[in-house]
């Protein structure tokens, strides 16, 4: 794998999936980013920590298709100290090698095949919905949602949609918090997510 890019673009697009990254965990390919360079000129980058997955595909100058888990706390404290200047990675033999301008650096990489594998959203599967009509939806109930792990279910948020619009509700078991905003062709959907996942999907967007 090799590639290269602007250094913005890339510590810009490491700074979102980071989000996922586990911090807590004992399994070494969790504290890692997954980097997979195409022959369409695109570069994926994806975390997940299981519970929460994040992936974003920038467009960069692909000179040698690859992919390769490097060390999230390293490969990002690198590339945020570049200079904002052309940067180029290149795989070879499980390590990593990091140039811009005069400056080189060498990690060691993970085999991607042993990243989880955090699927393909479908479109027929998902819904659209509003970003800002979301954000504040997640603002207005989340924080009522349990951070008791013990409590099971509460520590979530239910989305209720049916034909008239999205109900969020989140309870931990004194206070409760419900909010409903009108969309149009909603479809029917129930599902319980998360608050800290909520939480995370407002800081990214």
């Amino acid at each position: 794998m090799k590639f290269s890019c602007n250094q913005q673009i890339l510590s810009k697009a490491l700074n979102t999936v980071s989000k996922a990254v586990s911090s807590r965990t004992t399994i070494p390919i969790l504290k890692g980013i997954l980097l997979e360079a195409s022959s369409d000129g695109n570069l994926k980058l994806a975390a997940s920590d299981l519970d929460l997955s994040i992936e974003k595909t920038v467009a960069v100058n692909v000179l040698e298709e690859g992919s390769i888990v490097v060390s999230a706390k390293l490969f990002i404290d690198i590339i945020r100290k570049l200079p904002n200047e052309e940067v180029e990675v290149e795989e070879s033999e499980g390590s990593v090698t990091i140039r811009c301008l005069a400056s080189e650096f060498t990690i060691v990489g993970q085999p991607a095949d042993e990243f989880p594998n955090i699927g393909e959203i479908k479109e027929e599967t998902g819904i659209r919905i509003d970003k800002e009509i979301l954000k504040e939806m997640i603002r207005r109930t989340s924080y009522a949602a349990s951070i008791e792990e013990a409590k099971g279910i509460i520590v979530g948020v239910l989305l209720e949609m049916d034909e008239e619009g999205m109900t969020m509700v989140a309870l931990d078991g004194f206070r409760m918090a419900v909010t409903r905003e009108s969309m149009e062709n909603a479809q029917k959907m129930k599902i319980i997510i998360a608050a800290r996942i909520l939480n995370e999907v407002n800081r990214v967007f």
